[in-house]
């Protein structure tokens, strides 16, 4: 991956905008995707913006038409066990406008080479597919640049915390630690505060793709599907 600068990629020929850009991404949006990817030891940056992703080839990445278009949705970044000493991982997340839901991820690193070969088009590679790369085709300029500033900014943070965990582990001692007990049940407290994250019904089927793929078509003398919520703590 030593010619990233020896190709260049038509952006506009590969999409004329996003799927759905005409429908602009809200601060709910945003808080909805952060609340449904958060968790007590993630740290989560999620993109005011539609992305189309595609797949292709590196060999033809110069050529427009050999790329696929796969989904559309809003980018995210999953920092798991962030602040701790554990193996922490980054994960490039496109969620779906709508109910946060996940529709494709993949592992983010130095050997991802997450590069911008257009200021709205994005390249990376995906860590299970040999040469398979993936595009993502912006529809806000500026939230790709701020997407592509925090992939580097994260990136270079986890591997400098990665070289310094493994500098301790050589300076410490073999003293043994004490095992911490779990709490009882009695220390903990009933759940509270929850926050109503997504809210689905039957109709929706026509606008989230997740609904149409999972839950088919009610034939008739069927009973009406219900209406499901996801609440979080």
């Amino acid at each position: 991956m030593d010619s990233e600068q020896d190709y260049e990629i038509d952006e506009r020929s590969i999409c004329a905008g996003v799927e759905g850009a005409e429908v602009p991404i809200s601060e709910e949006d945003v808080h909805q995707v952060e609340s449904f990817l958060r968790s007590r030891r993630t740290q989560v940056y999620v993109c005011p913006g539609l992305v189309n992703l595609y797949f292709g080839s590196y060999d033809q990445m110069s050529n427009s038409t050999s790329w696929e278009l796969h989904t559309t949705g809003i980018p995210a970044i999953i920092w798991d066990a962030f602040g701790t000493t554990t193996k922490q991982q980054l994960r490039l997340c496109i969620t779906e406008k709508g109910t946060g839901f996940i529709l494709w991820q993949d592992t983010l690193s130095s050997t991802s080479c997450y590069k911008a070969p257009d200021k709205c088009f994005h390249t990376m590679k995906v860590t299970t597919g040999g040469q398979v790369m993936a595009g993502l085709s912006f529809d806000d300029e500026r939230a790709a640049g701020n997407l592509l500033r925090t992939i580097n900014a994260m990136t270079s943070e986890m591997d400098l915390n990665a070289a310094n965990v493994n500098s301790k582990k050589k300076k410490k001692s073999h003293a043994t630690t004490k095992t911490q007990r779990p709490p009882k049940k009695s220390d903990i407290s009933l759940p509270c505060c929850f926050e109503h994250i997504t809210k689905l019904d039957i109709q929706d089927r026509d606008h989230i793709i997740t609904l149409a793929t999972l839950v088919p078509e009610k034939k008739n003398g069927e009973k009406e599907y219900r209406t499901f919520t996801i609440s979080k703590t």
